[in-house]
């Protein structure tokens, strides 16, 4: 036998979700992943690090977020044959269509990187799927409906209220702890709670968004508008040739930091930008 380390870095991105460590294993696996038999053998928090006894032989160490994503958000890393103690480390990287999957450092091997390309394509493709879903069924309302019949309509998570439209509906989707889609837009929601952060009372809401985007692979700058602190980013999928637009604010309440992102395609953005503004600033905390 000999020894697995493997280290996750302390990120913003998935912190709140524990990793799910699988090797390798034709005799004894209890999942498959991109058609590969796995064990588990153990979990990673956020700036976890753990140590896991492993076979001398070449093999395969898998990181997914939960056996429902597992095709669309994981990481491996090949383990050649050997005597020699395994050290890895990684991170779980910002990205909404993936649900911020977890990625191993310094990998260069082709067969790692094209799996990343084909479930970022698989994720990209979901969540083009939930807008064709949601245009499909605002057609219908439009189409055989009233107008009229569009109305402010308020949506709760926990101490968090929004108002959007009764064209929303909620999707449960992972990595993310609250989801809202209607026919031309969808919002996704993170809750950072308190007890991630060391100096939580301290800490403030720029340095939030400024860690946020340090963390994340795009090249923007925070802002502040209407009373609202937020940054926008451009996401081109190039496997689907999709672009989509974000516009992301961020929020403290008394117990957590949020960070929700309004999102439509590219080409409707300018459209829904300014309706964007307005549901972000109707978000609202209670008091626990």
């Amino acid at each position: 036998m000999r020894t697995l380390t493997i280290k996750r870095n302390k990120a913003f991105a998935g912190w709140a979700t524990k990793s799910k460590v699988y090797v390798e294993d034709y005799m004894n696996n209890d999942i498959i992943i991109n058609g590969v038999p796995c064990r588990k053998i153990g979990t990673l928090k956020n700036g976890e690090e753990k140590s896991f006894e492993i076979e001398p032989v070449a093999t395969r160490v898998y990181i997914i977020g939960d056996k429902l994503s597992r095709n669309m958000c994981n990481d491996f890393c090949k383990i050649p044959a050997g005597e020699e103690d395994v050290v890895l480390t990684g991170e779980h990287k910002y990205n909404p269509f993936n649900g911020n999957a977890f990625r191993f450092d310094g990998v260069t091997d082709e067969e790692v990187l094209a799996n990343r390309k084909k479930t970022n394509k698989k994720a990209a493709l979901f969540f083009a799927f939930l807008v064709v879903v949601g245009f499909c069924i605002g057609f219908a309302l439009t189409f055989f409906g009233d107008i009229d019949d569009i109305y402010p309509e308020a949506f709760t998570y926990g101490n968090m209220s929004i108002t959007l439209t009764n064209e929303f509906s909620e999707r449960n989707v992972d990595g993310f702890s609250a989801c809202y889609e209607s026919y031309s837009s969808i919002i996704l929601i993170n809750k950072d709670d308190k007890e991630f952060f060391e100096d939580f009372d301290s800490y403030t809401l720029e340095e939030y968004g400024n860690d946020i985007i340090e963390n994340s692979e795009y090249d923007v700058e925070l802002q502040k508008e209407n009373g609202l602190t937020y940054f926008e980013y451009v996401y081109n999928d190039e496997e689907s040739g999709d672009v989509y637009s974000y516009f992301v604010p961020v929020y403290k309440s008394d117990d957590a930091f949020w960070l929700f992102q309004f999102s439509s395609f590219e080409e409707d953005y300018e459209t829904y930008r300014e309706q964007f503004v307005e549901w972000a600033k109707t978000v609202e905390f209670a008091q626990e």
